[in-house]
C-alpha cells in the first residue's frame, strides 16, 4: 500500500493492524477491503472507523461482516453517514439483536446508498432498540420505511424514538395503529408528532388519548383533535385535563365528538365560558359532509352549533370551499375543514380564522333574508380564503380573502365582483400600514381590507382572470417554501414576491404598485 511506504498517521496504523487481523480471521473479508479504492489510496478517519467496526463484526458474524463490506457504497470511499451505519450495524449485531441487525441491512435504501438523513433514521432505530428490539423490528418493516424516506418519516421515527426512550408502552400502542401501517399520510404524521408533545407534557394523559375510540382509525378531524390537544397540553395543560375530565367525554373522545374536541384550544384562549356549552350533548351538535375537490381530493367539512341553524349553511361552506380551491388552483392546505357558530371570535371581528377551523357569530347560520344572512356568503369565503392566505402582512391577506370571497359570491348569486370597504382613515397607501404595523401603531384595522383589496381587484382586472390566476399561484406556492425564520410553516410573502409572480407583466402591474403600494401614482 503506497500510504504504507510513505509513512502513516495513527488512523493508518490503526487500519494496518485491523487489516493484519482480518486477513487471519476472515480472508474473504480482508481480501474484499483490500480491493477497495480507498483502503489503496489512504485511510480516513471515518474509513479507519469502518475497518474496525468491520472487523469486529467479523469476529463472531464472519457472514454478515461479508455481507457489510460487499454493500456497493463501501466501494469507493467512505464518508461519515455510511461510516457510522457500519458502527450502527456492528452495535446492533453485536449488542442488541442479529436478526435486527439483518433486517436493516436488507432495507433497499441501505444496500443503494447512505445519505445523513439515512444514517439518522438508522441511529433512532438503534436508539430505540436499546430499550425495545420487538418495537424497533416491527417499525423497520413497515412499508413506508422499506421504500424510502422523507422528511415527515424522518421527524416520525425520531418522535417514535423518543417516546421509546421514556413510555415503551405509549410508543408500543402508536406504533400498533392500523393507520400507520401501509404508507404513512401527512394526517399519520402530524399525529404522532401531536401525540409526541402531548407525552412530553403528560406521559399518562397521552396513553390515555391514544387508547381513545377516535383513533382506532384516522379522519381529518381526528388529526385536527390532536393538534388542539397538543397546543392545550403545551400552553394551559390544566384546561386539557379538564376538558377530557368532562362527562360528556368521560368514555373517551369518539369520532363524532373529534370535530367539537378540535375547536377547543381557540375557543378556551377566545371564549372559554363558551366551552361548557360545546360539550354538552343536549346544545351542541355537528353536521358532517365529505366532498370531492378539484385538488385536495376527499375532504371533510363539519360545521359545529350549540343552537339550531340554518339548513343553507352546510351549503354556502361547500361552495365557499370549492370555489376558493378551484381559483386558487392548487390543493388545500388541509384536508378538514370546520366552521364553529360561536362566540371565540378575536376583537370585535365578526368571523376568525384559527387554522383548520373558523368561526364565525351565530347571527350569520340563518336564511331569513336578513343583512347577516345575505352577508353570510361572504364572510365564509373570506375565511374559507385565510387557508391559504394567513401568516403574511395583514394587507395581503385580507385584501386577498375580500377578493376571493367576492369571486365566490359572484359565482354564487351574480352579485359583481367588487369590494366593501374603500375607505381607509389611516392613509392612502401599503406602505404607510406596513410602518404602522412596524411601529405598533394603532389604526383601523379595515384599512387591511380596503386597500389591500382595492390593489388586488385592480390587478385583477387589468391582468384578467387567467393570468392573474396564475400569478396568484405562483404567489401561493412561493409562500410554501421553508424559511425556518419563525414558527409558521413556509414563508411570509410580500410586495417583493408579488412583483417576482407578476414579473412577466411588469410594465402594467408597475403602475398598480406605484398607485396602491407606495400612493405615488395619481
Amino acid at each position: 500500500m503506497p500510504w504504507v511506504a510513505d509513512g502513516i498517521d495513527e488512523s493508518e496504523r490503526a487500519a494496518a493492524r485491523e487489516l493484519s487481523t482480518l486477513a487471519e480471521t476472515n480472508p474473504p473479508v480482508a481480501r474484499i477491503l483490500l480491493d477497495r479504492p480507498w483502503v489503496a489510496d489512504g485511510i480516513t478517519g471515518p474509513e479507519k472507523s469502518a475497518i474496525e467496526r468491520i472487523g469486529d463484526t467479523g469476529y463472531d458474524r464472519p457472514t454478515f461482516a461479508l455481507q457489510i463490506a460487499n454493500l456497493s457504497w463501501l466501494t469507493d470511499d467512505v464518508t461519515q453517514p455510511e461510516s457510522q451505519v457500519v458502527e450502527i450495524l456492528w452495535e446492533t449485531s453485536d449488542l442488541l439483536d442479529v436478526d435486527l441487525a439483518k433486517q436493516l441491512v436488507a432495507l433497499p435504501w441501505v444496500a443503494d446508498d447512505i445519505t445523513q438523513t439515512e444514517a439518522g433514521i438508522l441511529s433512532d432505530l438503534r436508539y430505540m432498540a436499546r430499550n425495545q428490539i420487538t418495537l424497533t423490528t416491527r417499525l423497520a418493516g413497515l412499508t413506508w420505511l422499506v421504500d424510502g424516506l422523507d422528511e415527515f418519516e424522518l421527524t416520525t421515527i425520531e418522535r417514535l424514538a423518543r417516546i421509546a426512550d421514556q413510555d415503551v408502552d405509549l410508543a408500543q400502542a402508536i406504533s400498533g395503529k392500523s393507520w400507520l401501517d401501509d404508507n404513512l399520510t401527512d394526517d399519520a404524521a402530524r399525529s404522532v408528532n401531536s401525540l409526541y408533545y402531548i407525552h412530553d407534557e403528560d406521559s399518562a394523559l397521552a396513553r390515555d388519548i391514544v387508547d381513545m375510540p377516535f383513533l382506532d382509525t384516522l379522519e381529518p378531524t381526528d388529526t385536527a383533535a390532536l393538534e388542539a390537544m397538543a397546543w392545550l397540553a403545551y400552553t394551559e395543560i390544566f384546561a386539557l385535563r379538564e376538558v377530557l375530565a368532562h362527562p360528556t367525554l368521560k368514555g373517551g373522545i369518539t369520532d363524532e365528538w373529534a370535530p367539537v374536541v378540535a375547536l377547543m384550544d381557540s375557543v378556551n384562549e377566545a371564549a372559554p365560558a363558551f366551552l361548557r356549552p360545546l360539550l354538552d350533548p343536549e346544545r351542541a351538535s355537528v353536521e358532517r359532509r365529505s366532498v370531492t375537490l378539484t385538488h385536495t381530493g376527499n375532504t371533510d367539512l363539519a360545521i359545529i352549533r350549540t343552537a339550531p341553524g340554518a339548513l343553507r349553511s352546510m351549503d354556502l361552506l361547500e361552495h365557499s370551499v370549492a370555489s376558493v380551491e378551484e381559483f386558487m388552483d392548487t390543493a388545500m392546505p388541509s384536508n378538514y375543514v370546520g366552521l364553529l357558530f360561536g362566540t371565540a371570535v378575536l376583537g370585535y371581528s365578526h368571523g376568525t380564522h384559527y387554522g383548520d377551523y373558523f368561526v364565525m357569530l351565530p347571527e350569520y347560520d340563518a336564511d331569513d333574508g336578513s343583512g347577516s344572512a345575505n352577508y353570510a356568503g361572504h364572510l365564509m369565503a373570506h375565511e374559507v380564503a385565510h387557508f391559504y392566505w394567513r401568516n403574511n402582512p395583514n394587507w395581503l391577506d385580507e385584501g386577498l380573502a375580500e377578493l376571493l370571497a367576492a369571486i365566490s359570491e359572484n359565482q354564487r348569486t351574480g352579485e359583481p365582483i367588487s369590494i366593501d370597504y374603500t375607505y381607509c382613515s389611516a392613509g392612502d397607501n401599503i406602505a404607510l400600514l406596513e410602518r404602522l404595523d412596524a411601529a405598533g401603531v394603532i389604526y383601523d384595522y379595515r384599512c387591511n381590507y380596503a386597500l389591500g383589496g382595492q390593489f388586488f381587484l385592480e390587478l385583477y382586472n387589468t391582468l384578467g382572470d387567467a393570468v392573474f390566476r396564475e400569478g396568484l399561484r405562483n404567489l401561493y406556492l412561493s409562500s410554501l417554501v421553508e424559511d425556518y425564520a419563525d414558527e409558521f410553516d413556509g414563508s411570509p410573502v410580500g410586495i417583493r414576491q408579488i412583483q417576482d409572480a407578476f414579473q412577466s407583466h411588469s410594465t402594467v402591474v408597475a403602475p398598480i404598485i406605484d398607485k396602491w403600494y407606495h400612493g405615488t401614482a395619481q
